[in-house]
């Protein structure tokens, strides 16, 4: 960010649209004017000439003294890397979202946009959750020796990840032999979000009704589930050969 040359005094505007000053706490204005003093990194040196009424408005003026400093951390928190002052930020940011409103800080003396807020319209509300009835396949790799809340959980792993499911007590015990051994299908409800930022599915809870255990399928018998459902274009003589090369 190009600030120019260093000036004996500087005045600063902070704007956040979206709400009304008179609308917030005096203790949550306080502490937007105190994330604002850090984030420009001098707090002893910056002083609140004004607030408006209607959205927060702040007039602010920054020492001489401290006016290349405060600029130095400014250009720091418009980067990522940016250390504190990218912390300082974000924080601001995030009250900002918290608020439901989108701000911007701009040097007045210089006549320049320094900083803009996205607040709410960076903030990613969490998808709704569903239930659905399905199975889980992997390795049993953890079960429960106590109920929390009358529930057992076990942990499935397979060639992804680690998934949790709880069941009965009953079911518990039924699984305990399958521990580190075979691998086992789980089946019953699940409950899942799909994840917004990275489009994704998530496994919140799922509940246990029945299992089996996976009996691991010979190549004659994956051949032959292959040809019953059409062959999938391996009907030669060569598909074993194909297979064997798959798996």
């Amino acid at each position: 960010m190009d600030t120019g040359a260093p000036l004996a005094g500087e005045e600063f505007k902070f704007e956040i649209e979206g709400f009304l000053l008179s609308s917030l706490p005096i203790s949550r204005v306080i502490k937007y004017l105190e994330a604002l003093k850090t984030l420009i990194g001098a707090p002893a040196h910056t002083h609140v000439q004004s607030l408006a009424d209607g959205s927060l408005h702040a007039g602010l003026l920054v020492d001489g003294s401290a006016a290349v400093k405060a600029h130095e951390c400014l250009g720091q928190a418009s980067r990522e890397d940016g250390g504190r002052p990218r912390a300082a930020f974000v924080h601001l940011n995030a009250m900002i979202a918290e608020d439901g409103g989108v701000g911007t800080l701009r040097s007045i003396t210089r006549d320049r946009r320094l900083l803009t807020f996205p607040g709410r319209a960076q903030r990613t509300d969490p998808l709704p959750s569903f239930w659905e009835e399905g199975a889980l396949r992997g390795r049993l790799v953890g079960l429960a020796t106590r109920a929390i809340e009358g529930r057992y959980a076990g942990d499935i792993r397979n060639a992804v990840e680690t998934q949790r499911f709880f069941c009965s007590e009953a079911t518990a015990l039924a699984l305990t032999k399958y521990l580190f051994t075979v691998p086992i299908e789980v089946s019953g409800r699940g409950r899942w979000r799909r994840q917004a930022e990275a489009g994704q599915w998530k496994l919140l809870d799922f509940e246990v009704s029945s299992f089996r255990a996976l009996r691991p399928a010979s190549l004659r018998e994956i051949r032959q589930q292959v040809q019953e459902a059409g062959g999938l274009g391996l009907n030669s003589p060569e598909a074993m050969d194909t297979l064997r090369g798959i798996r």
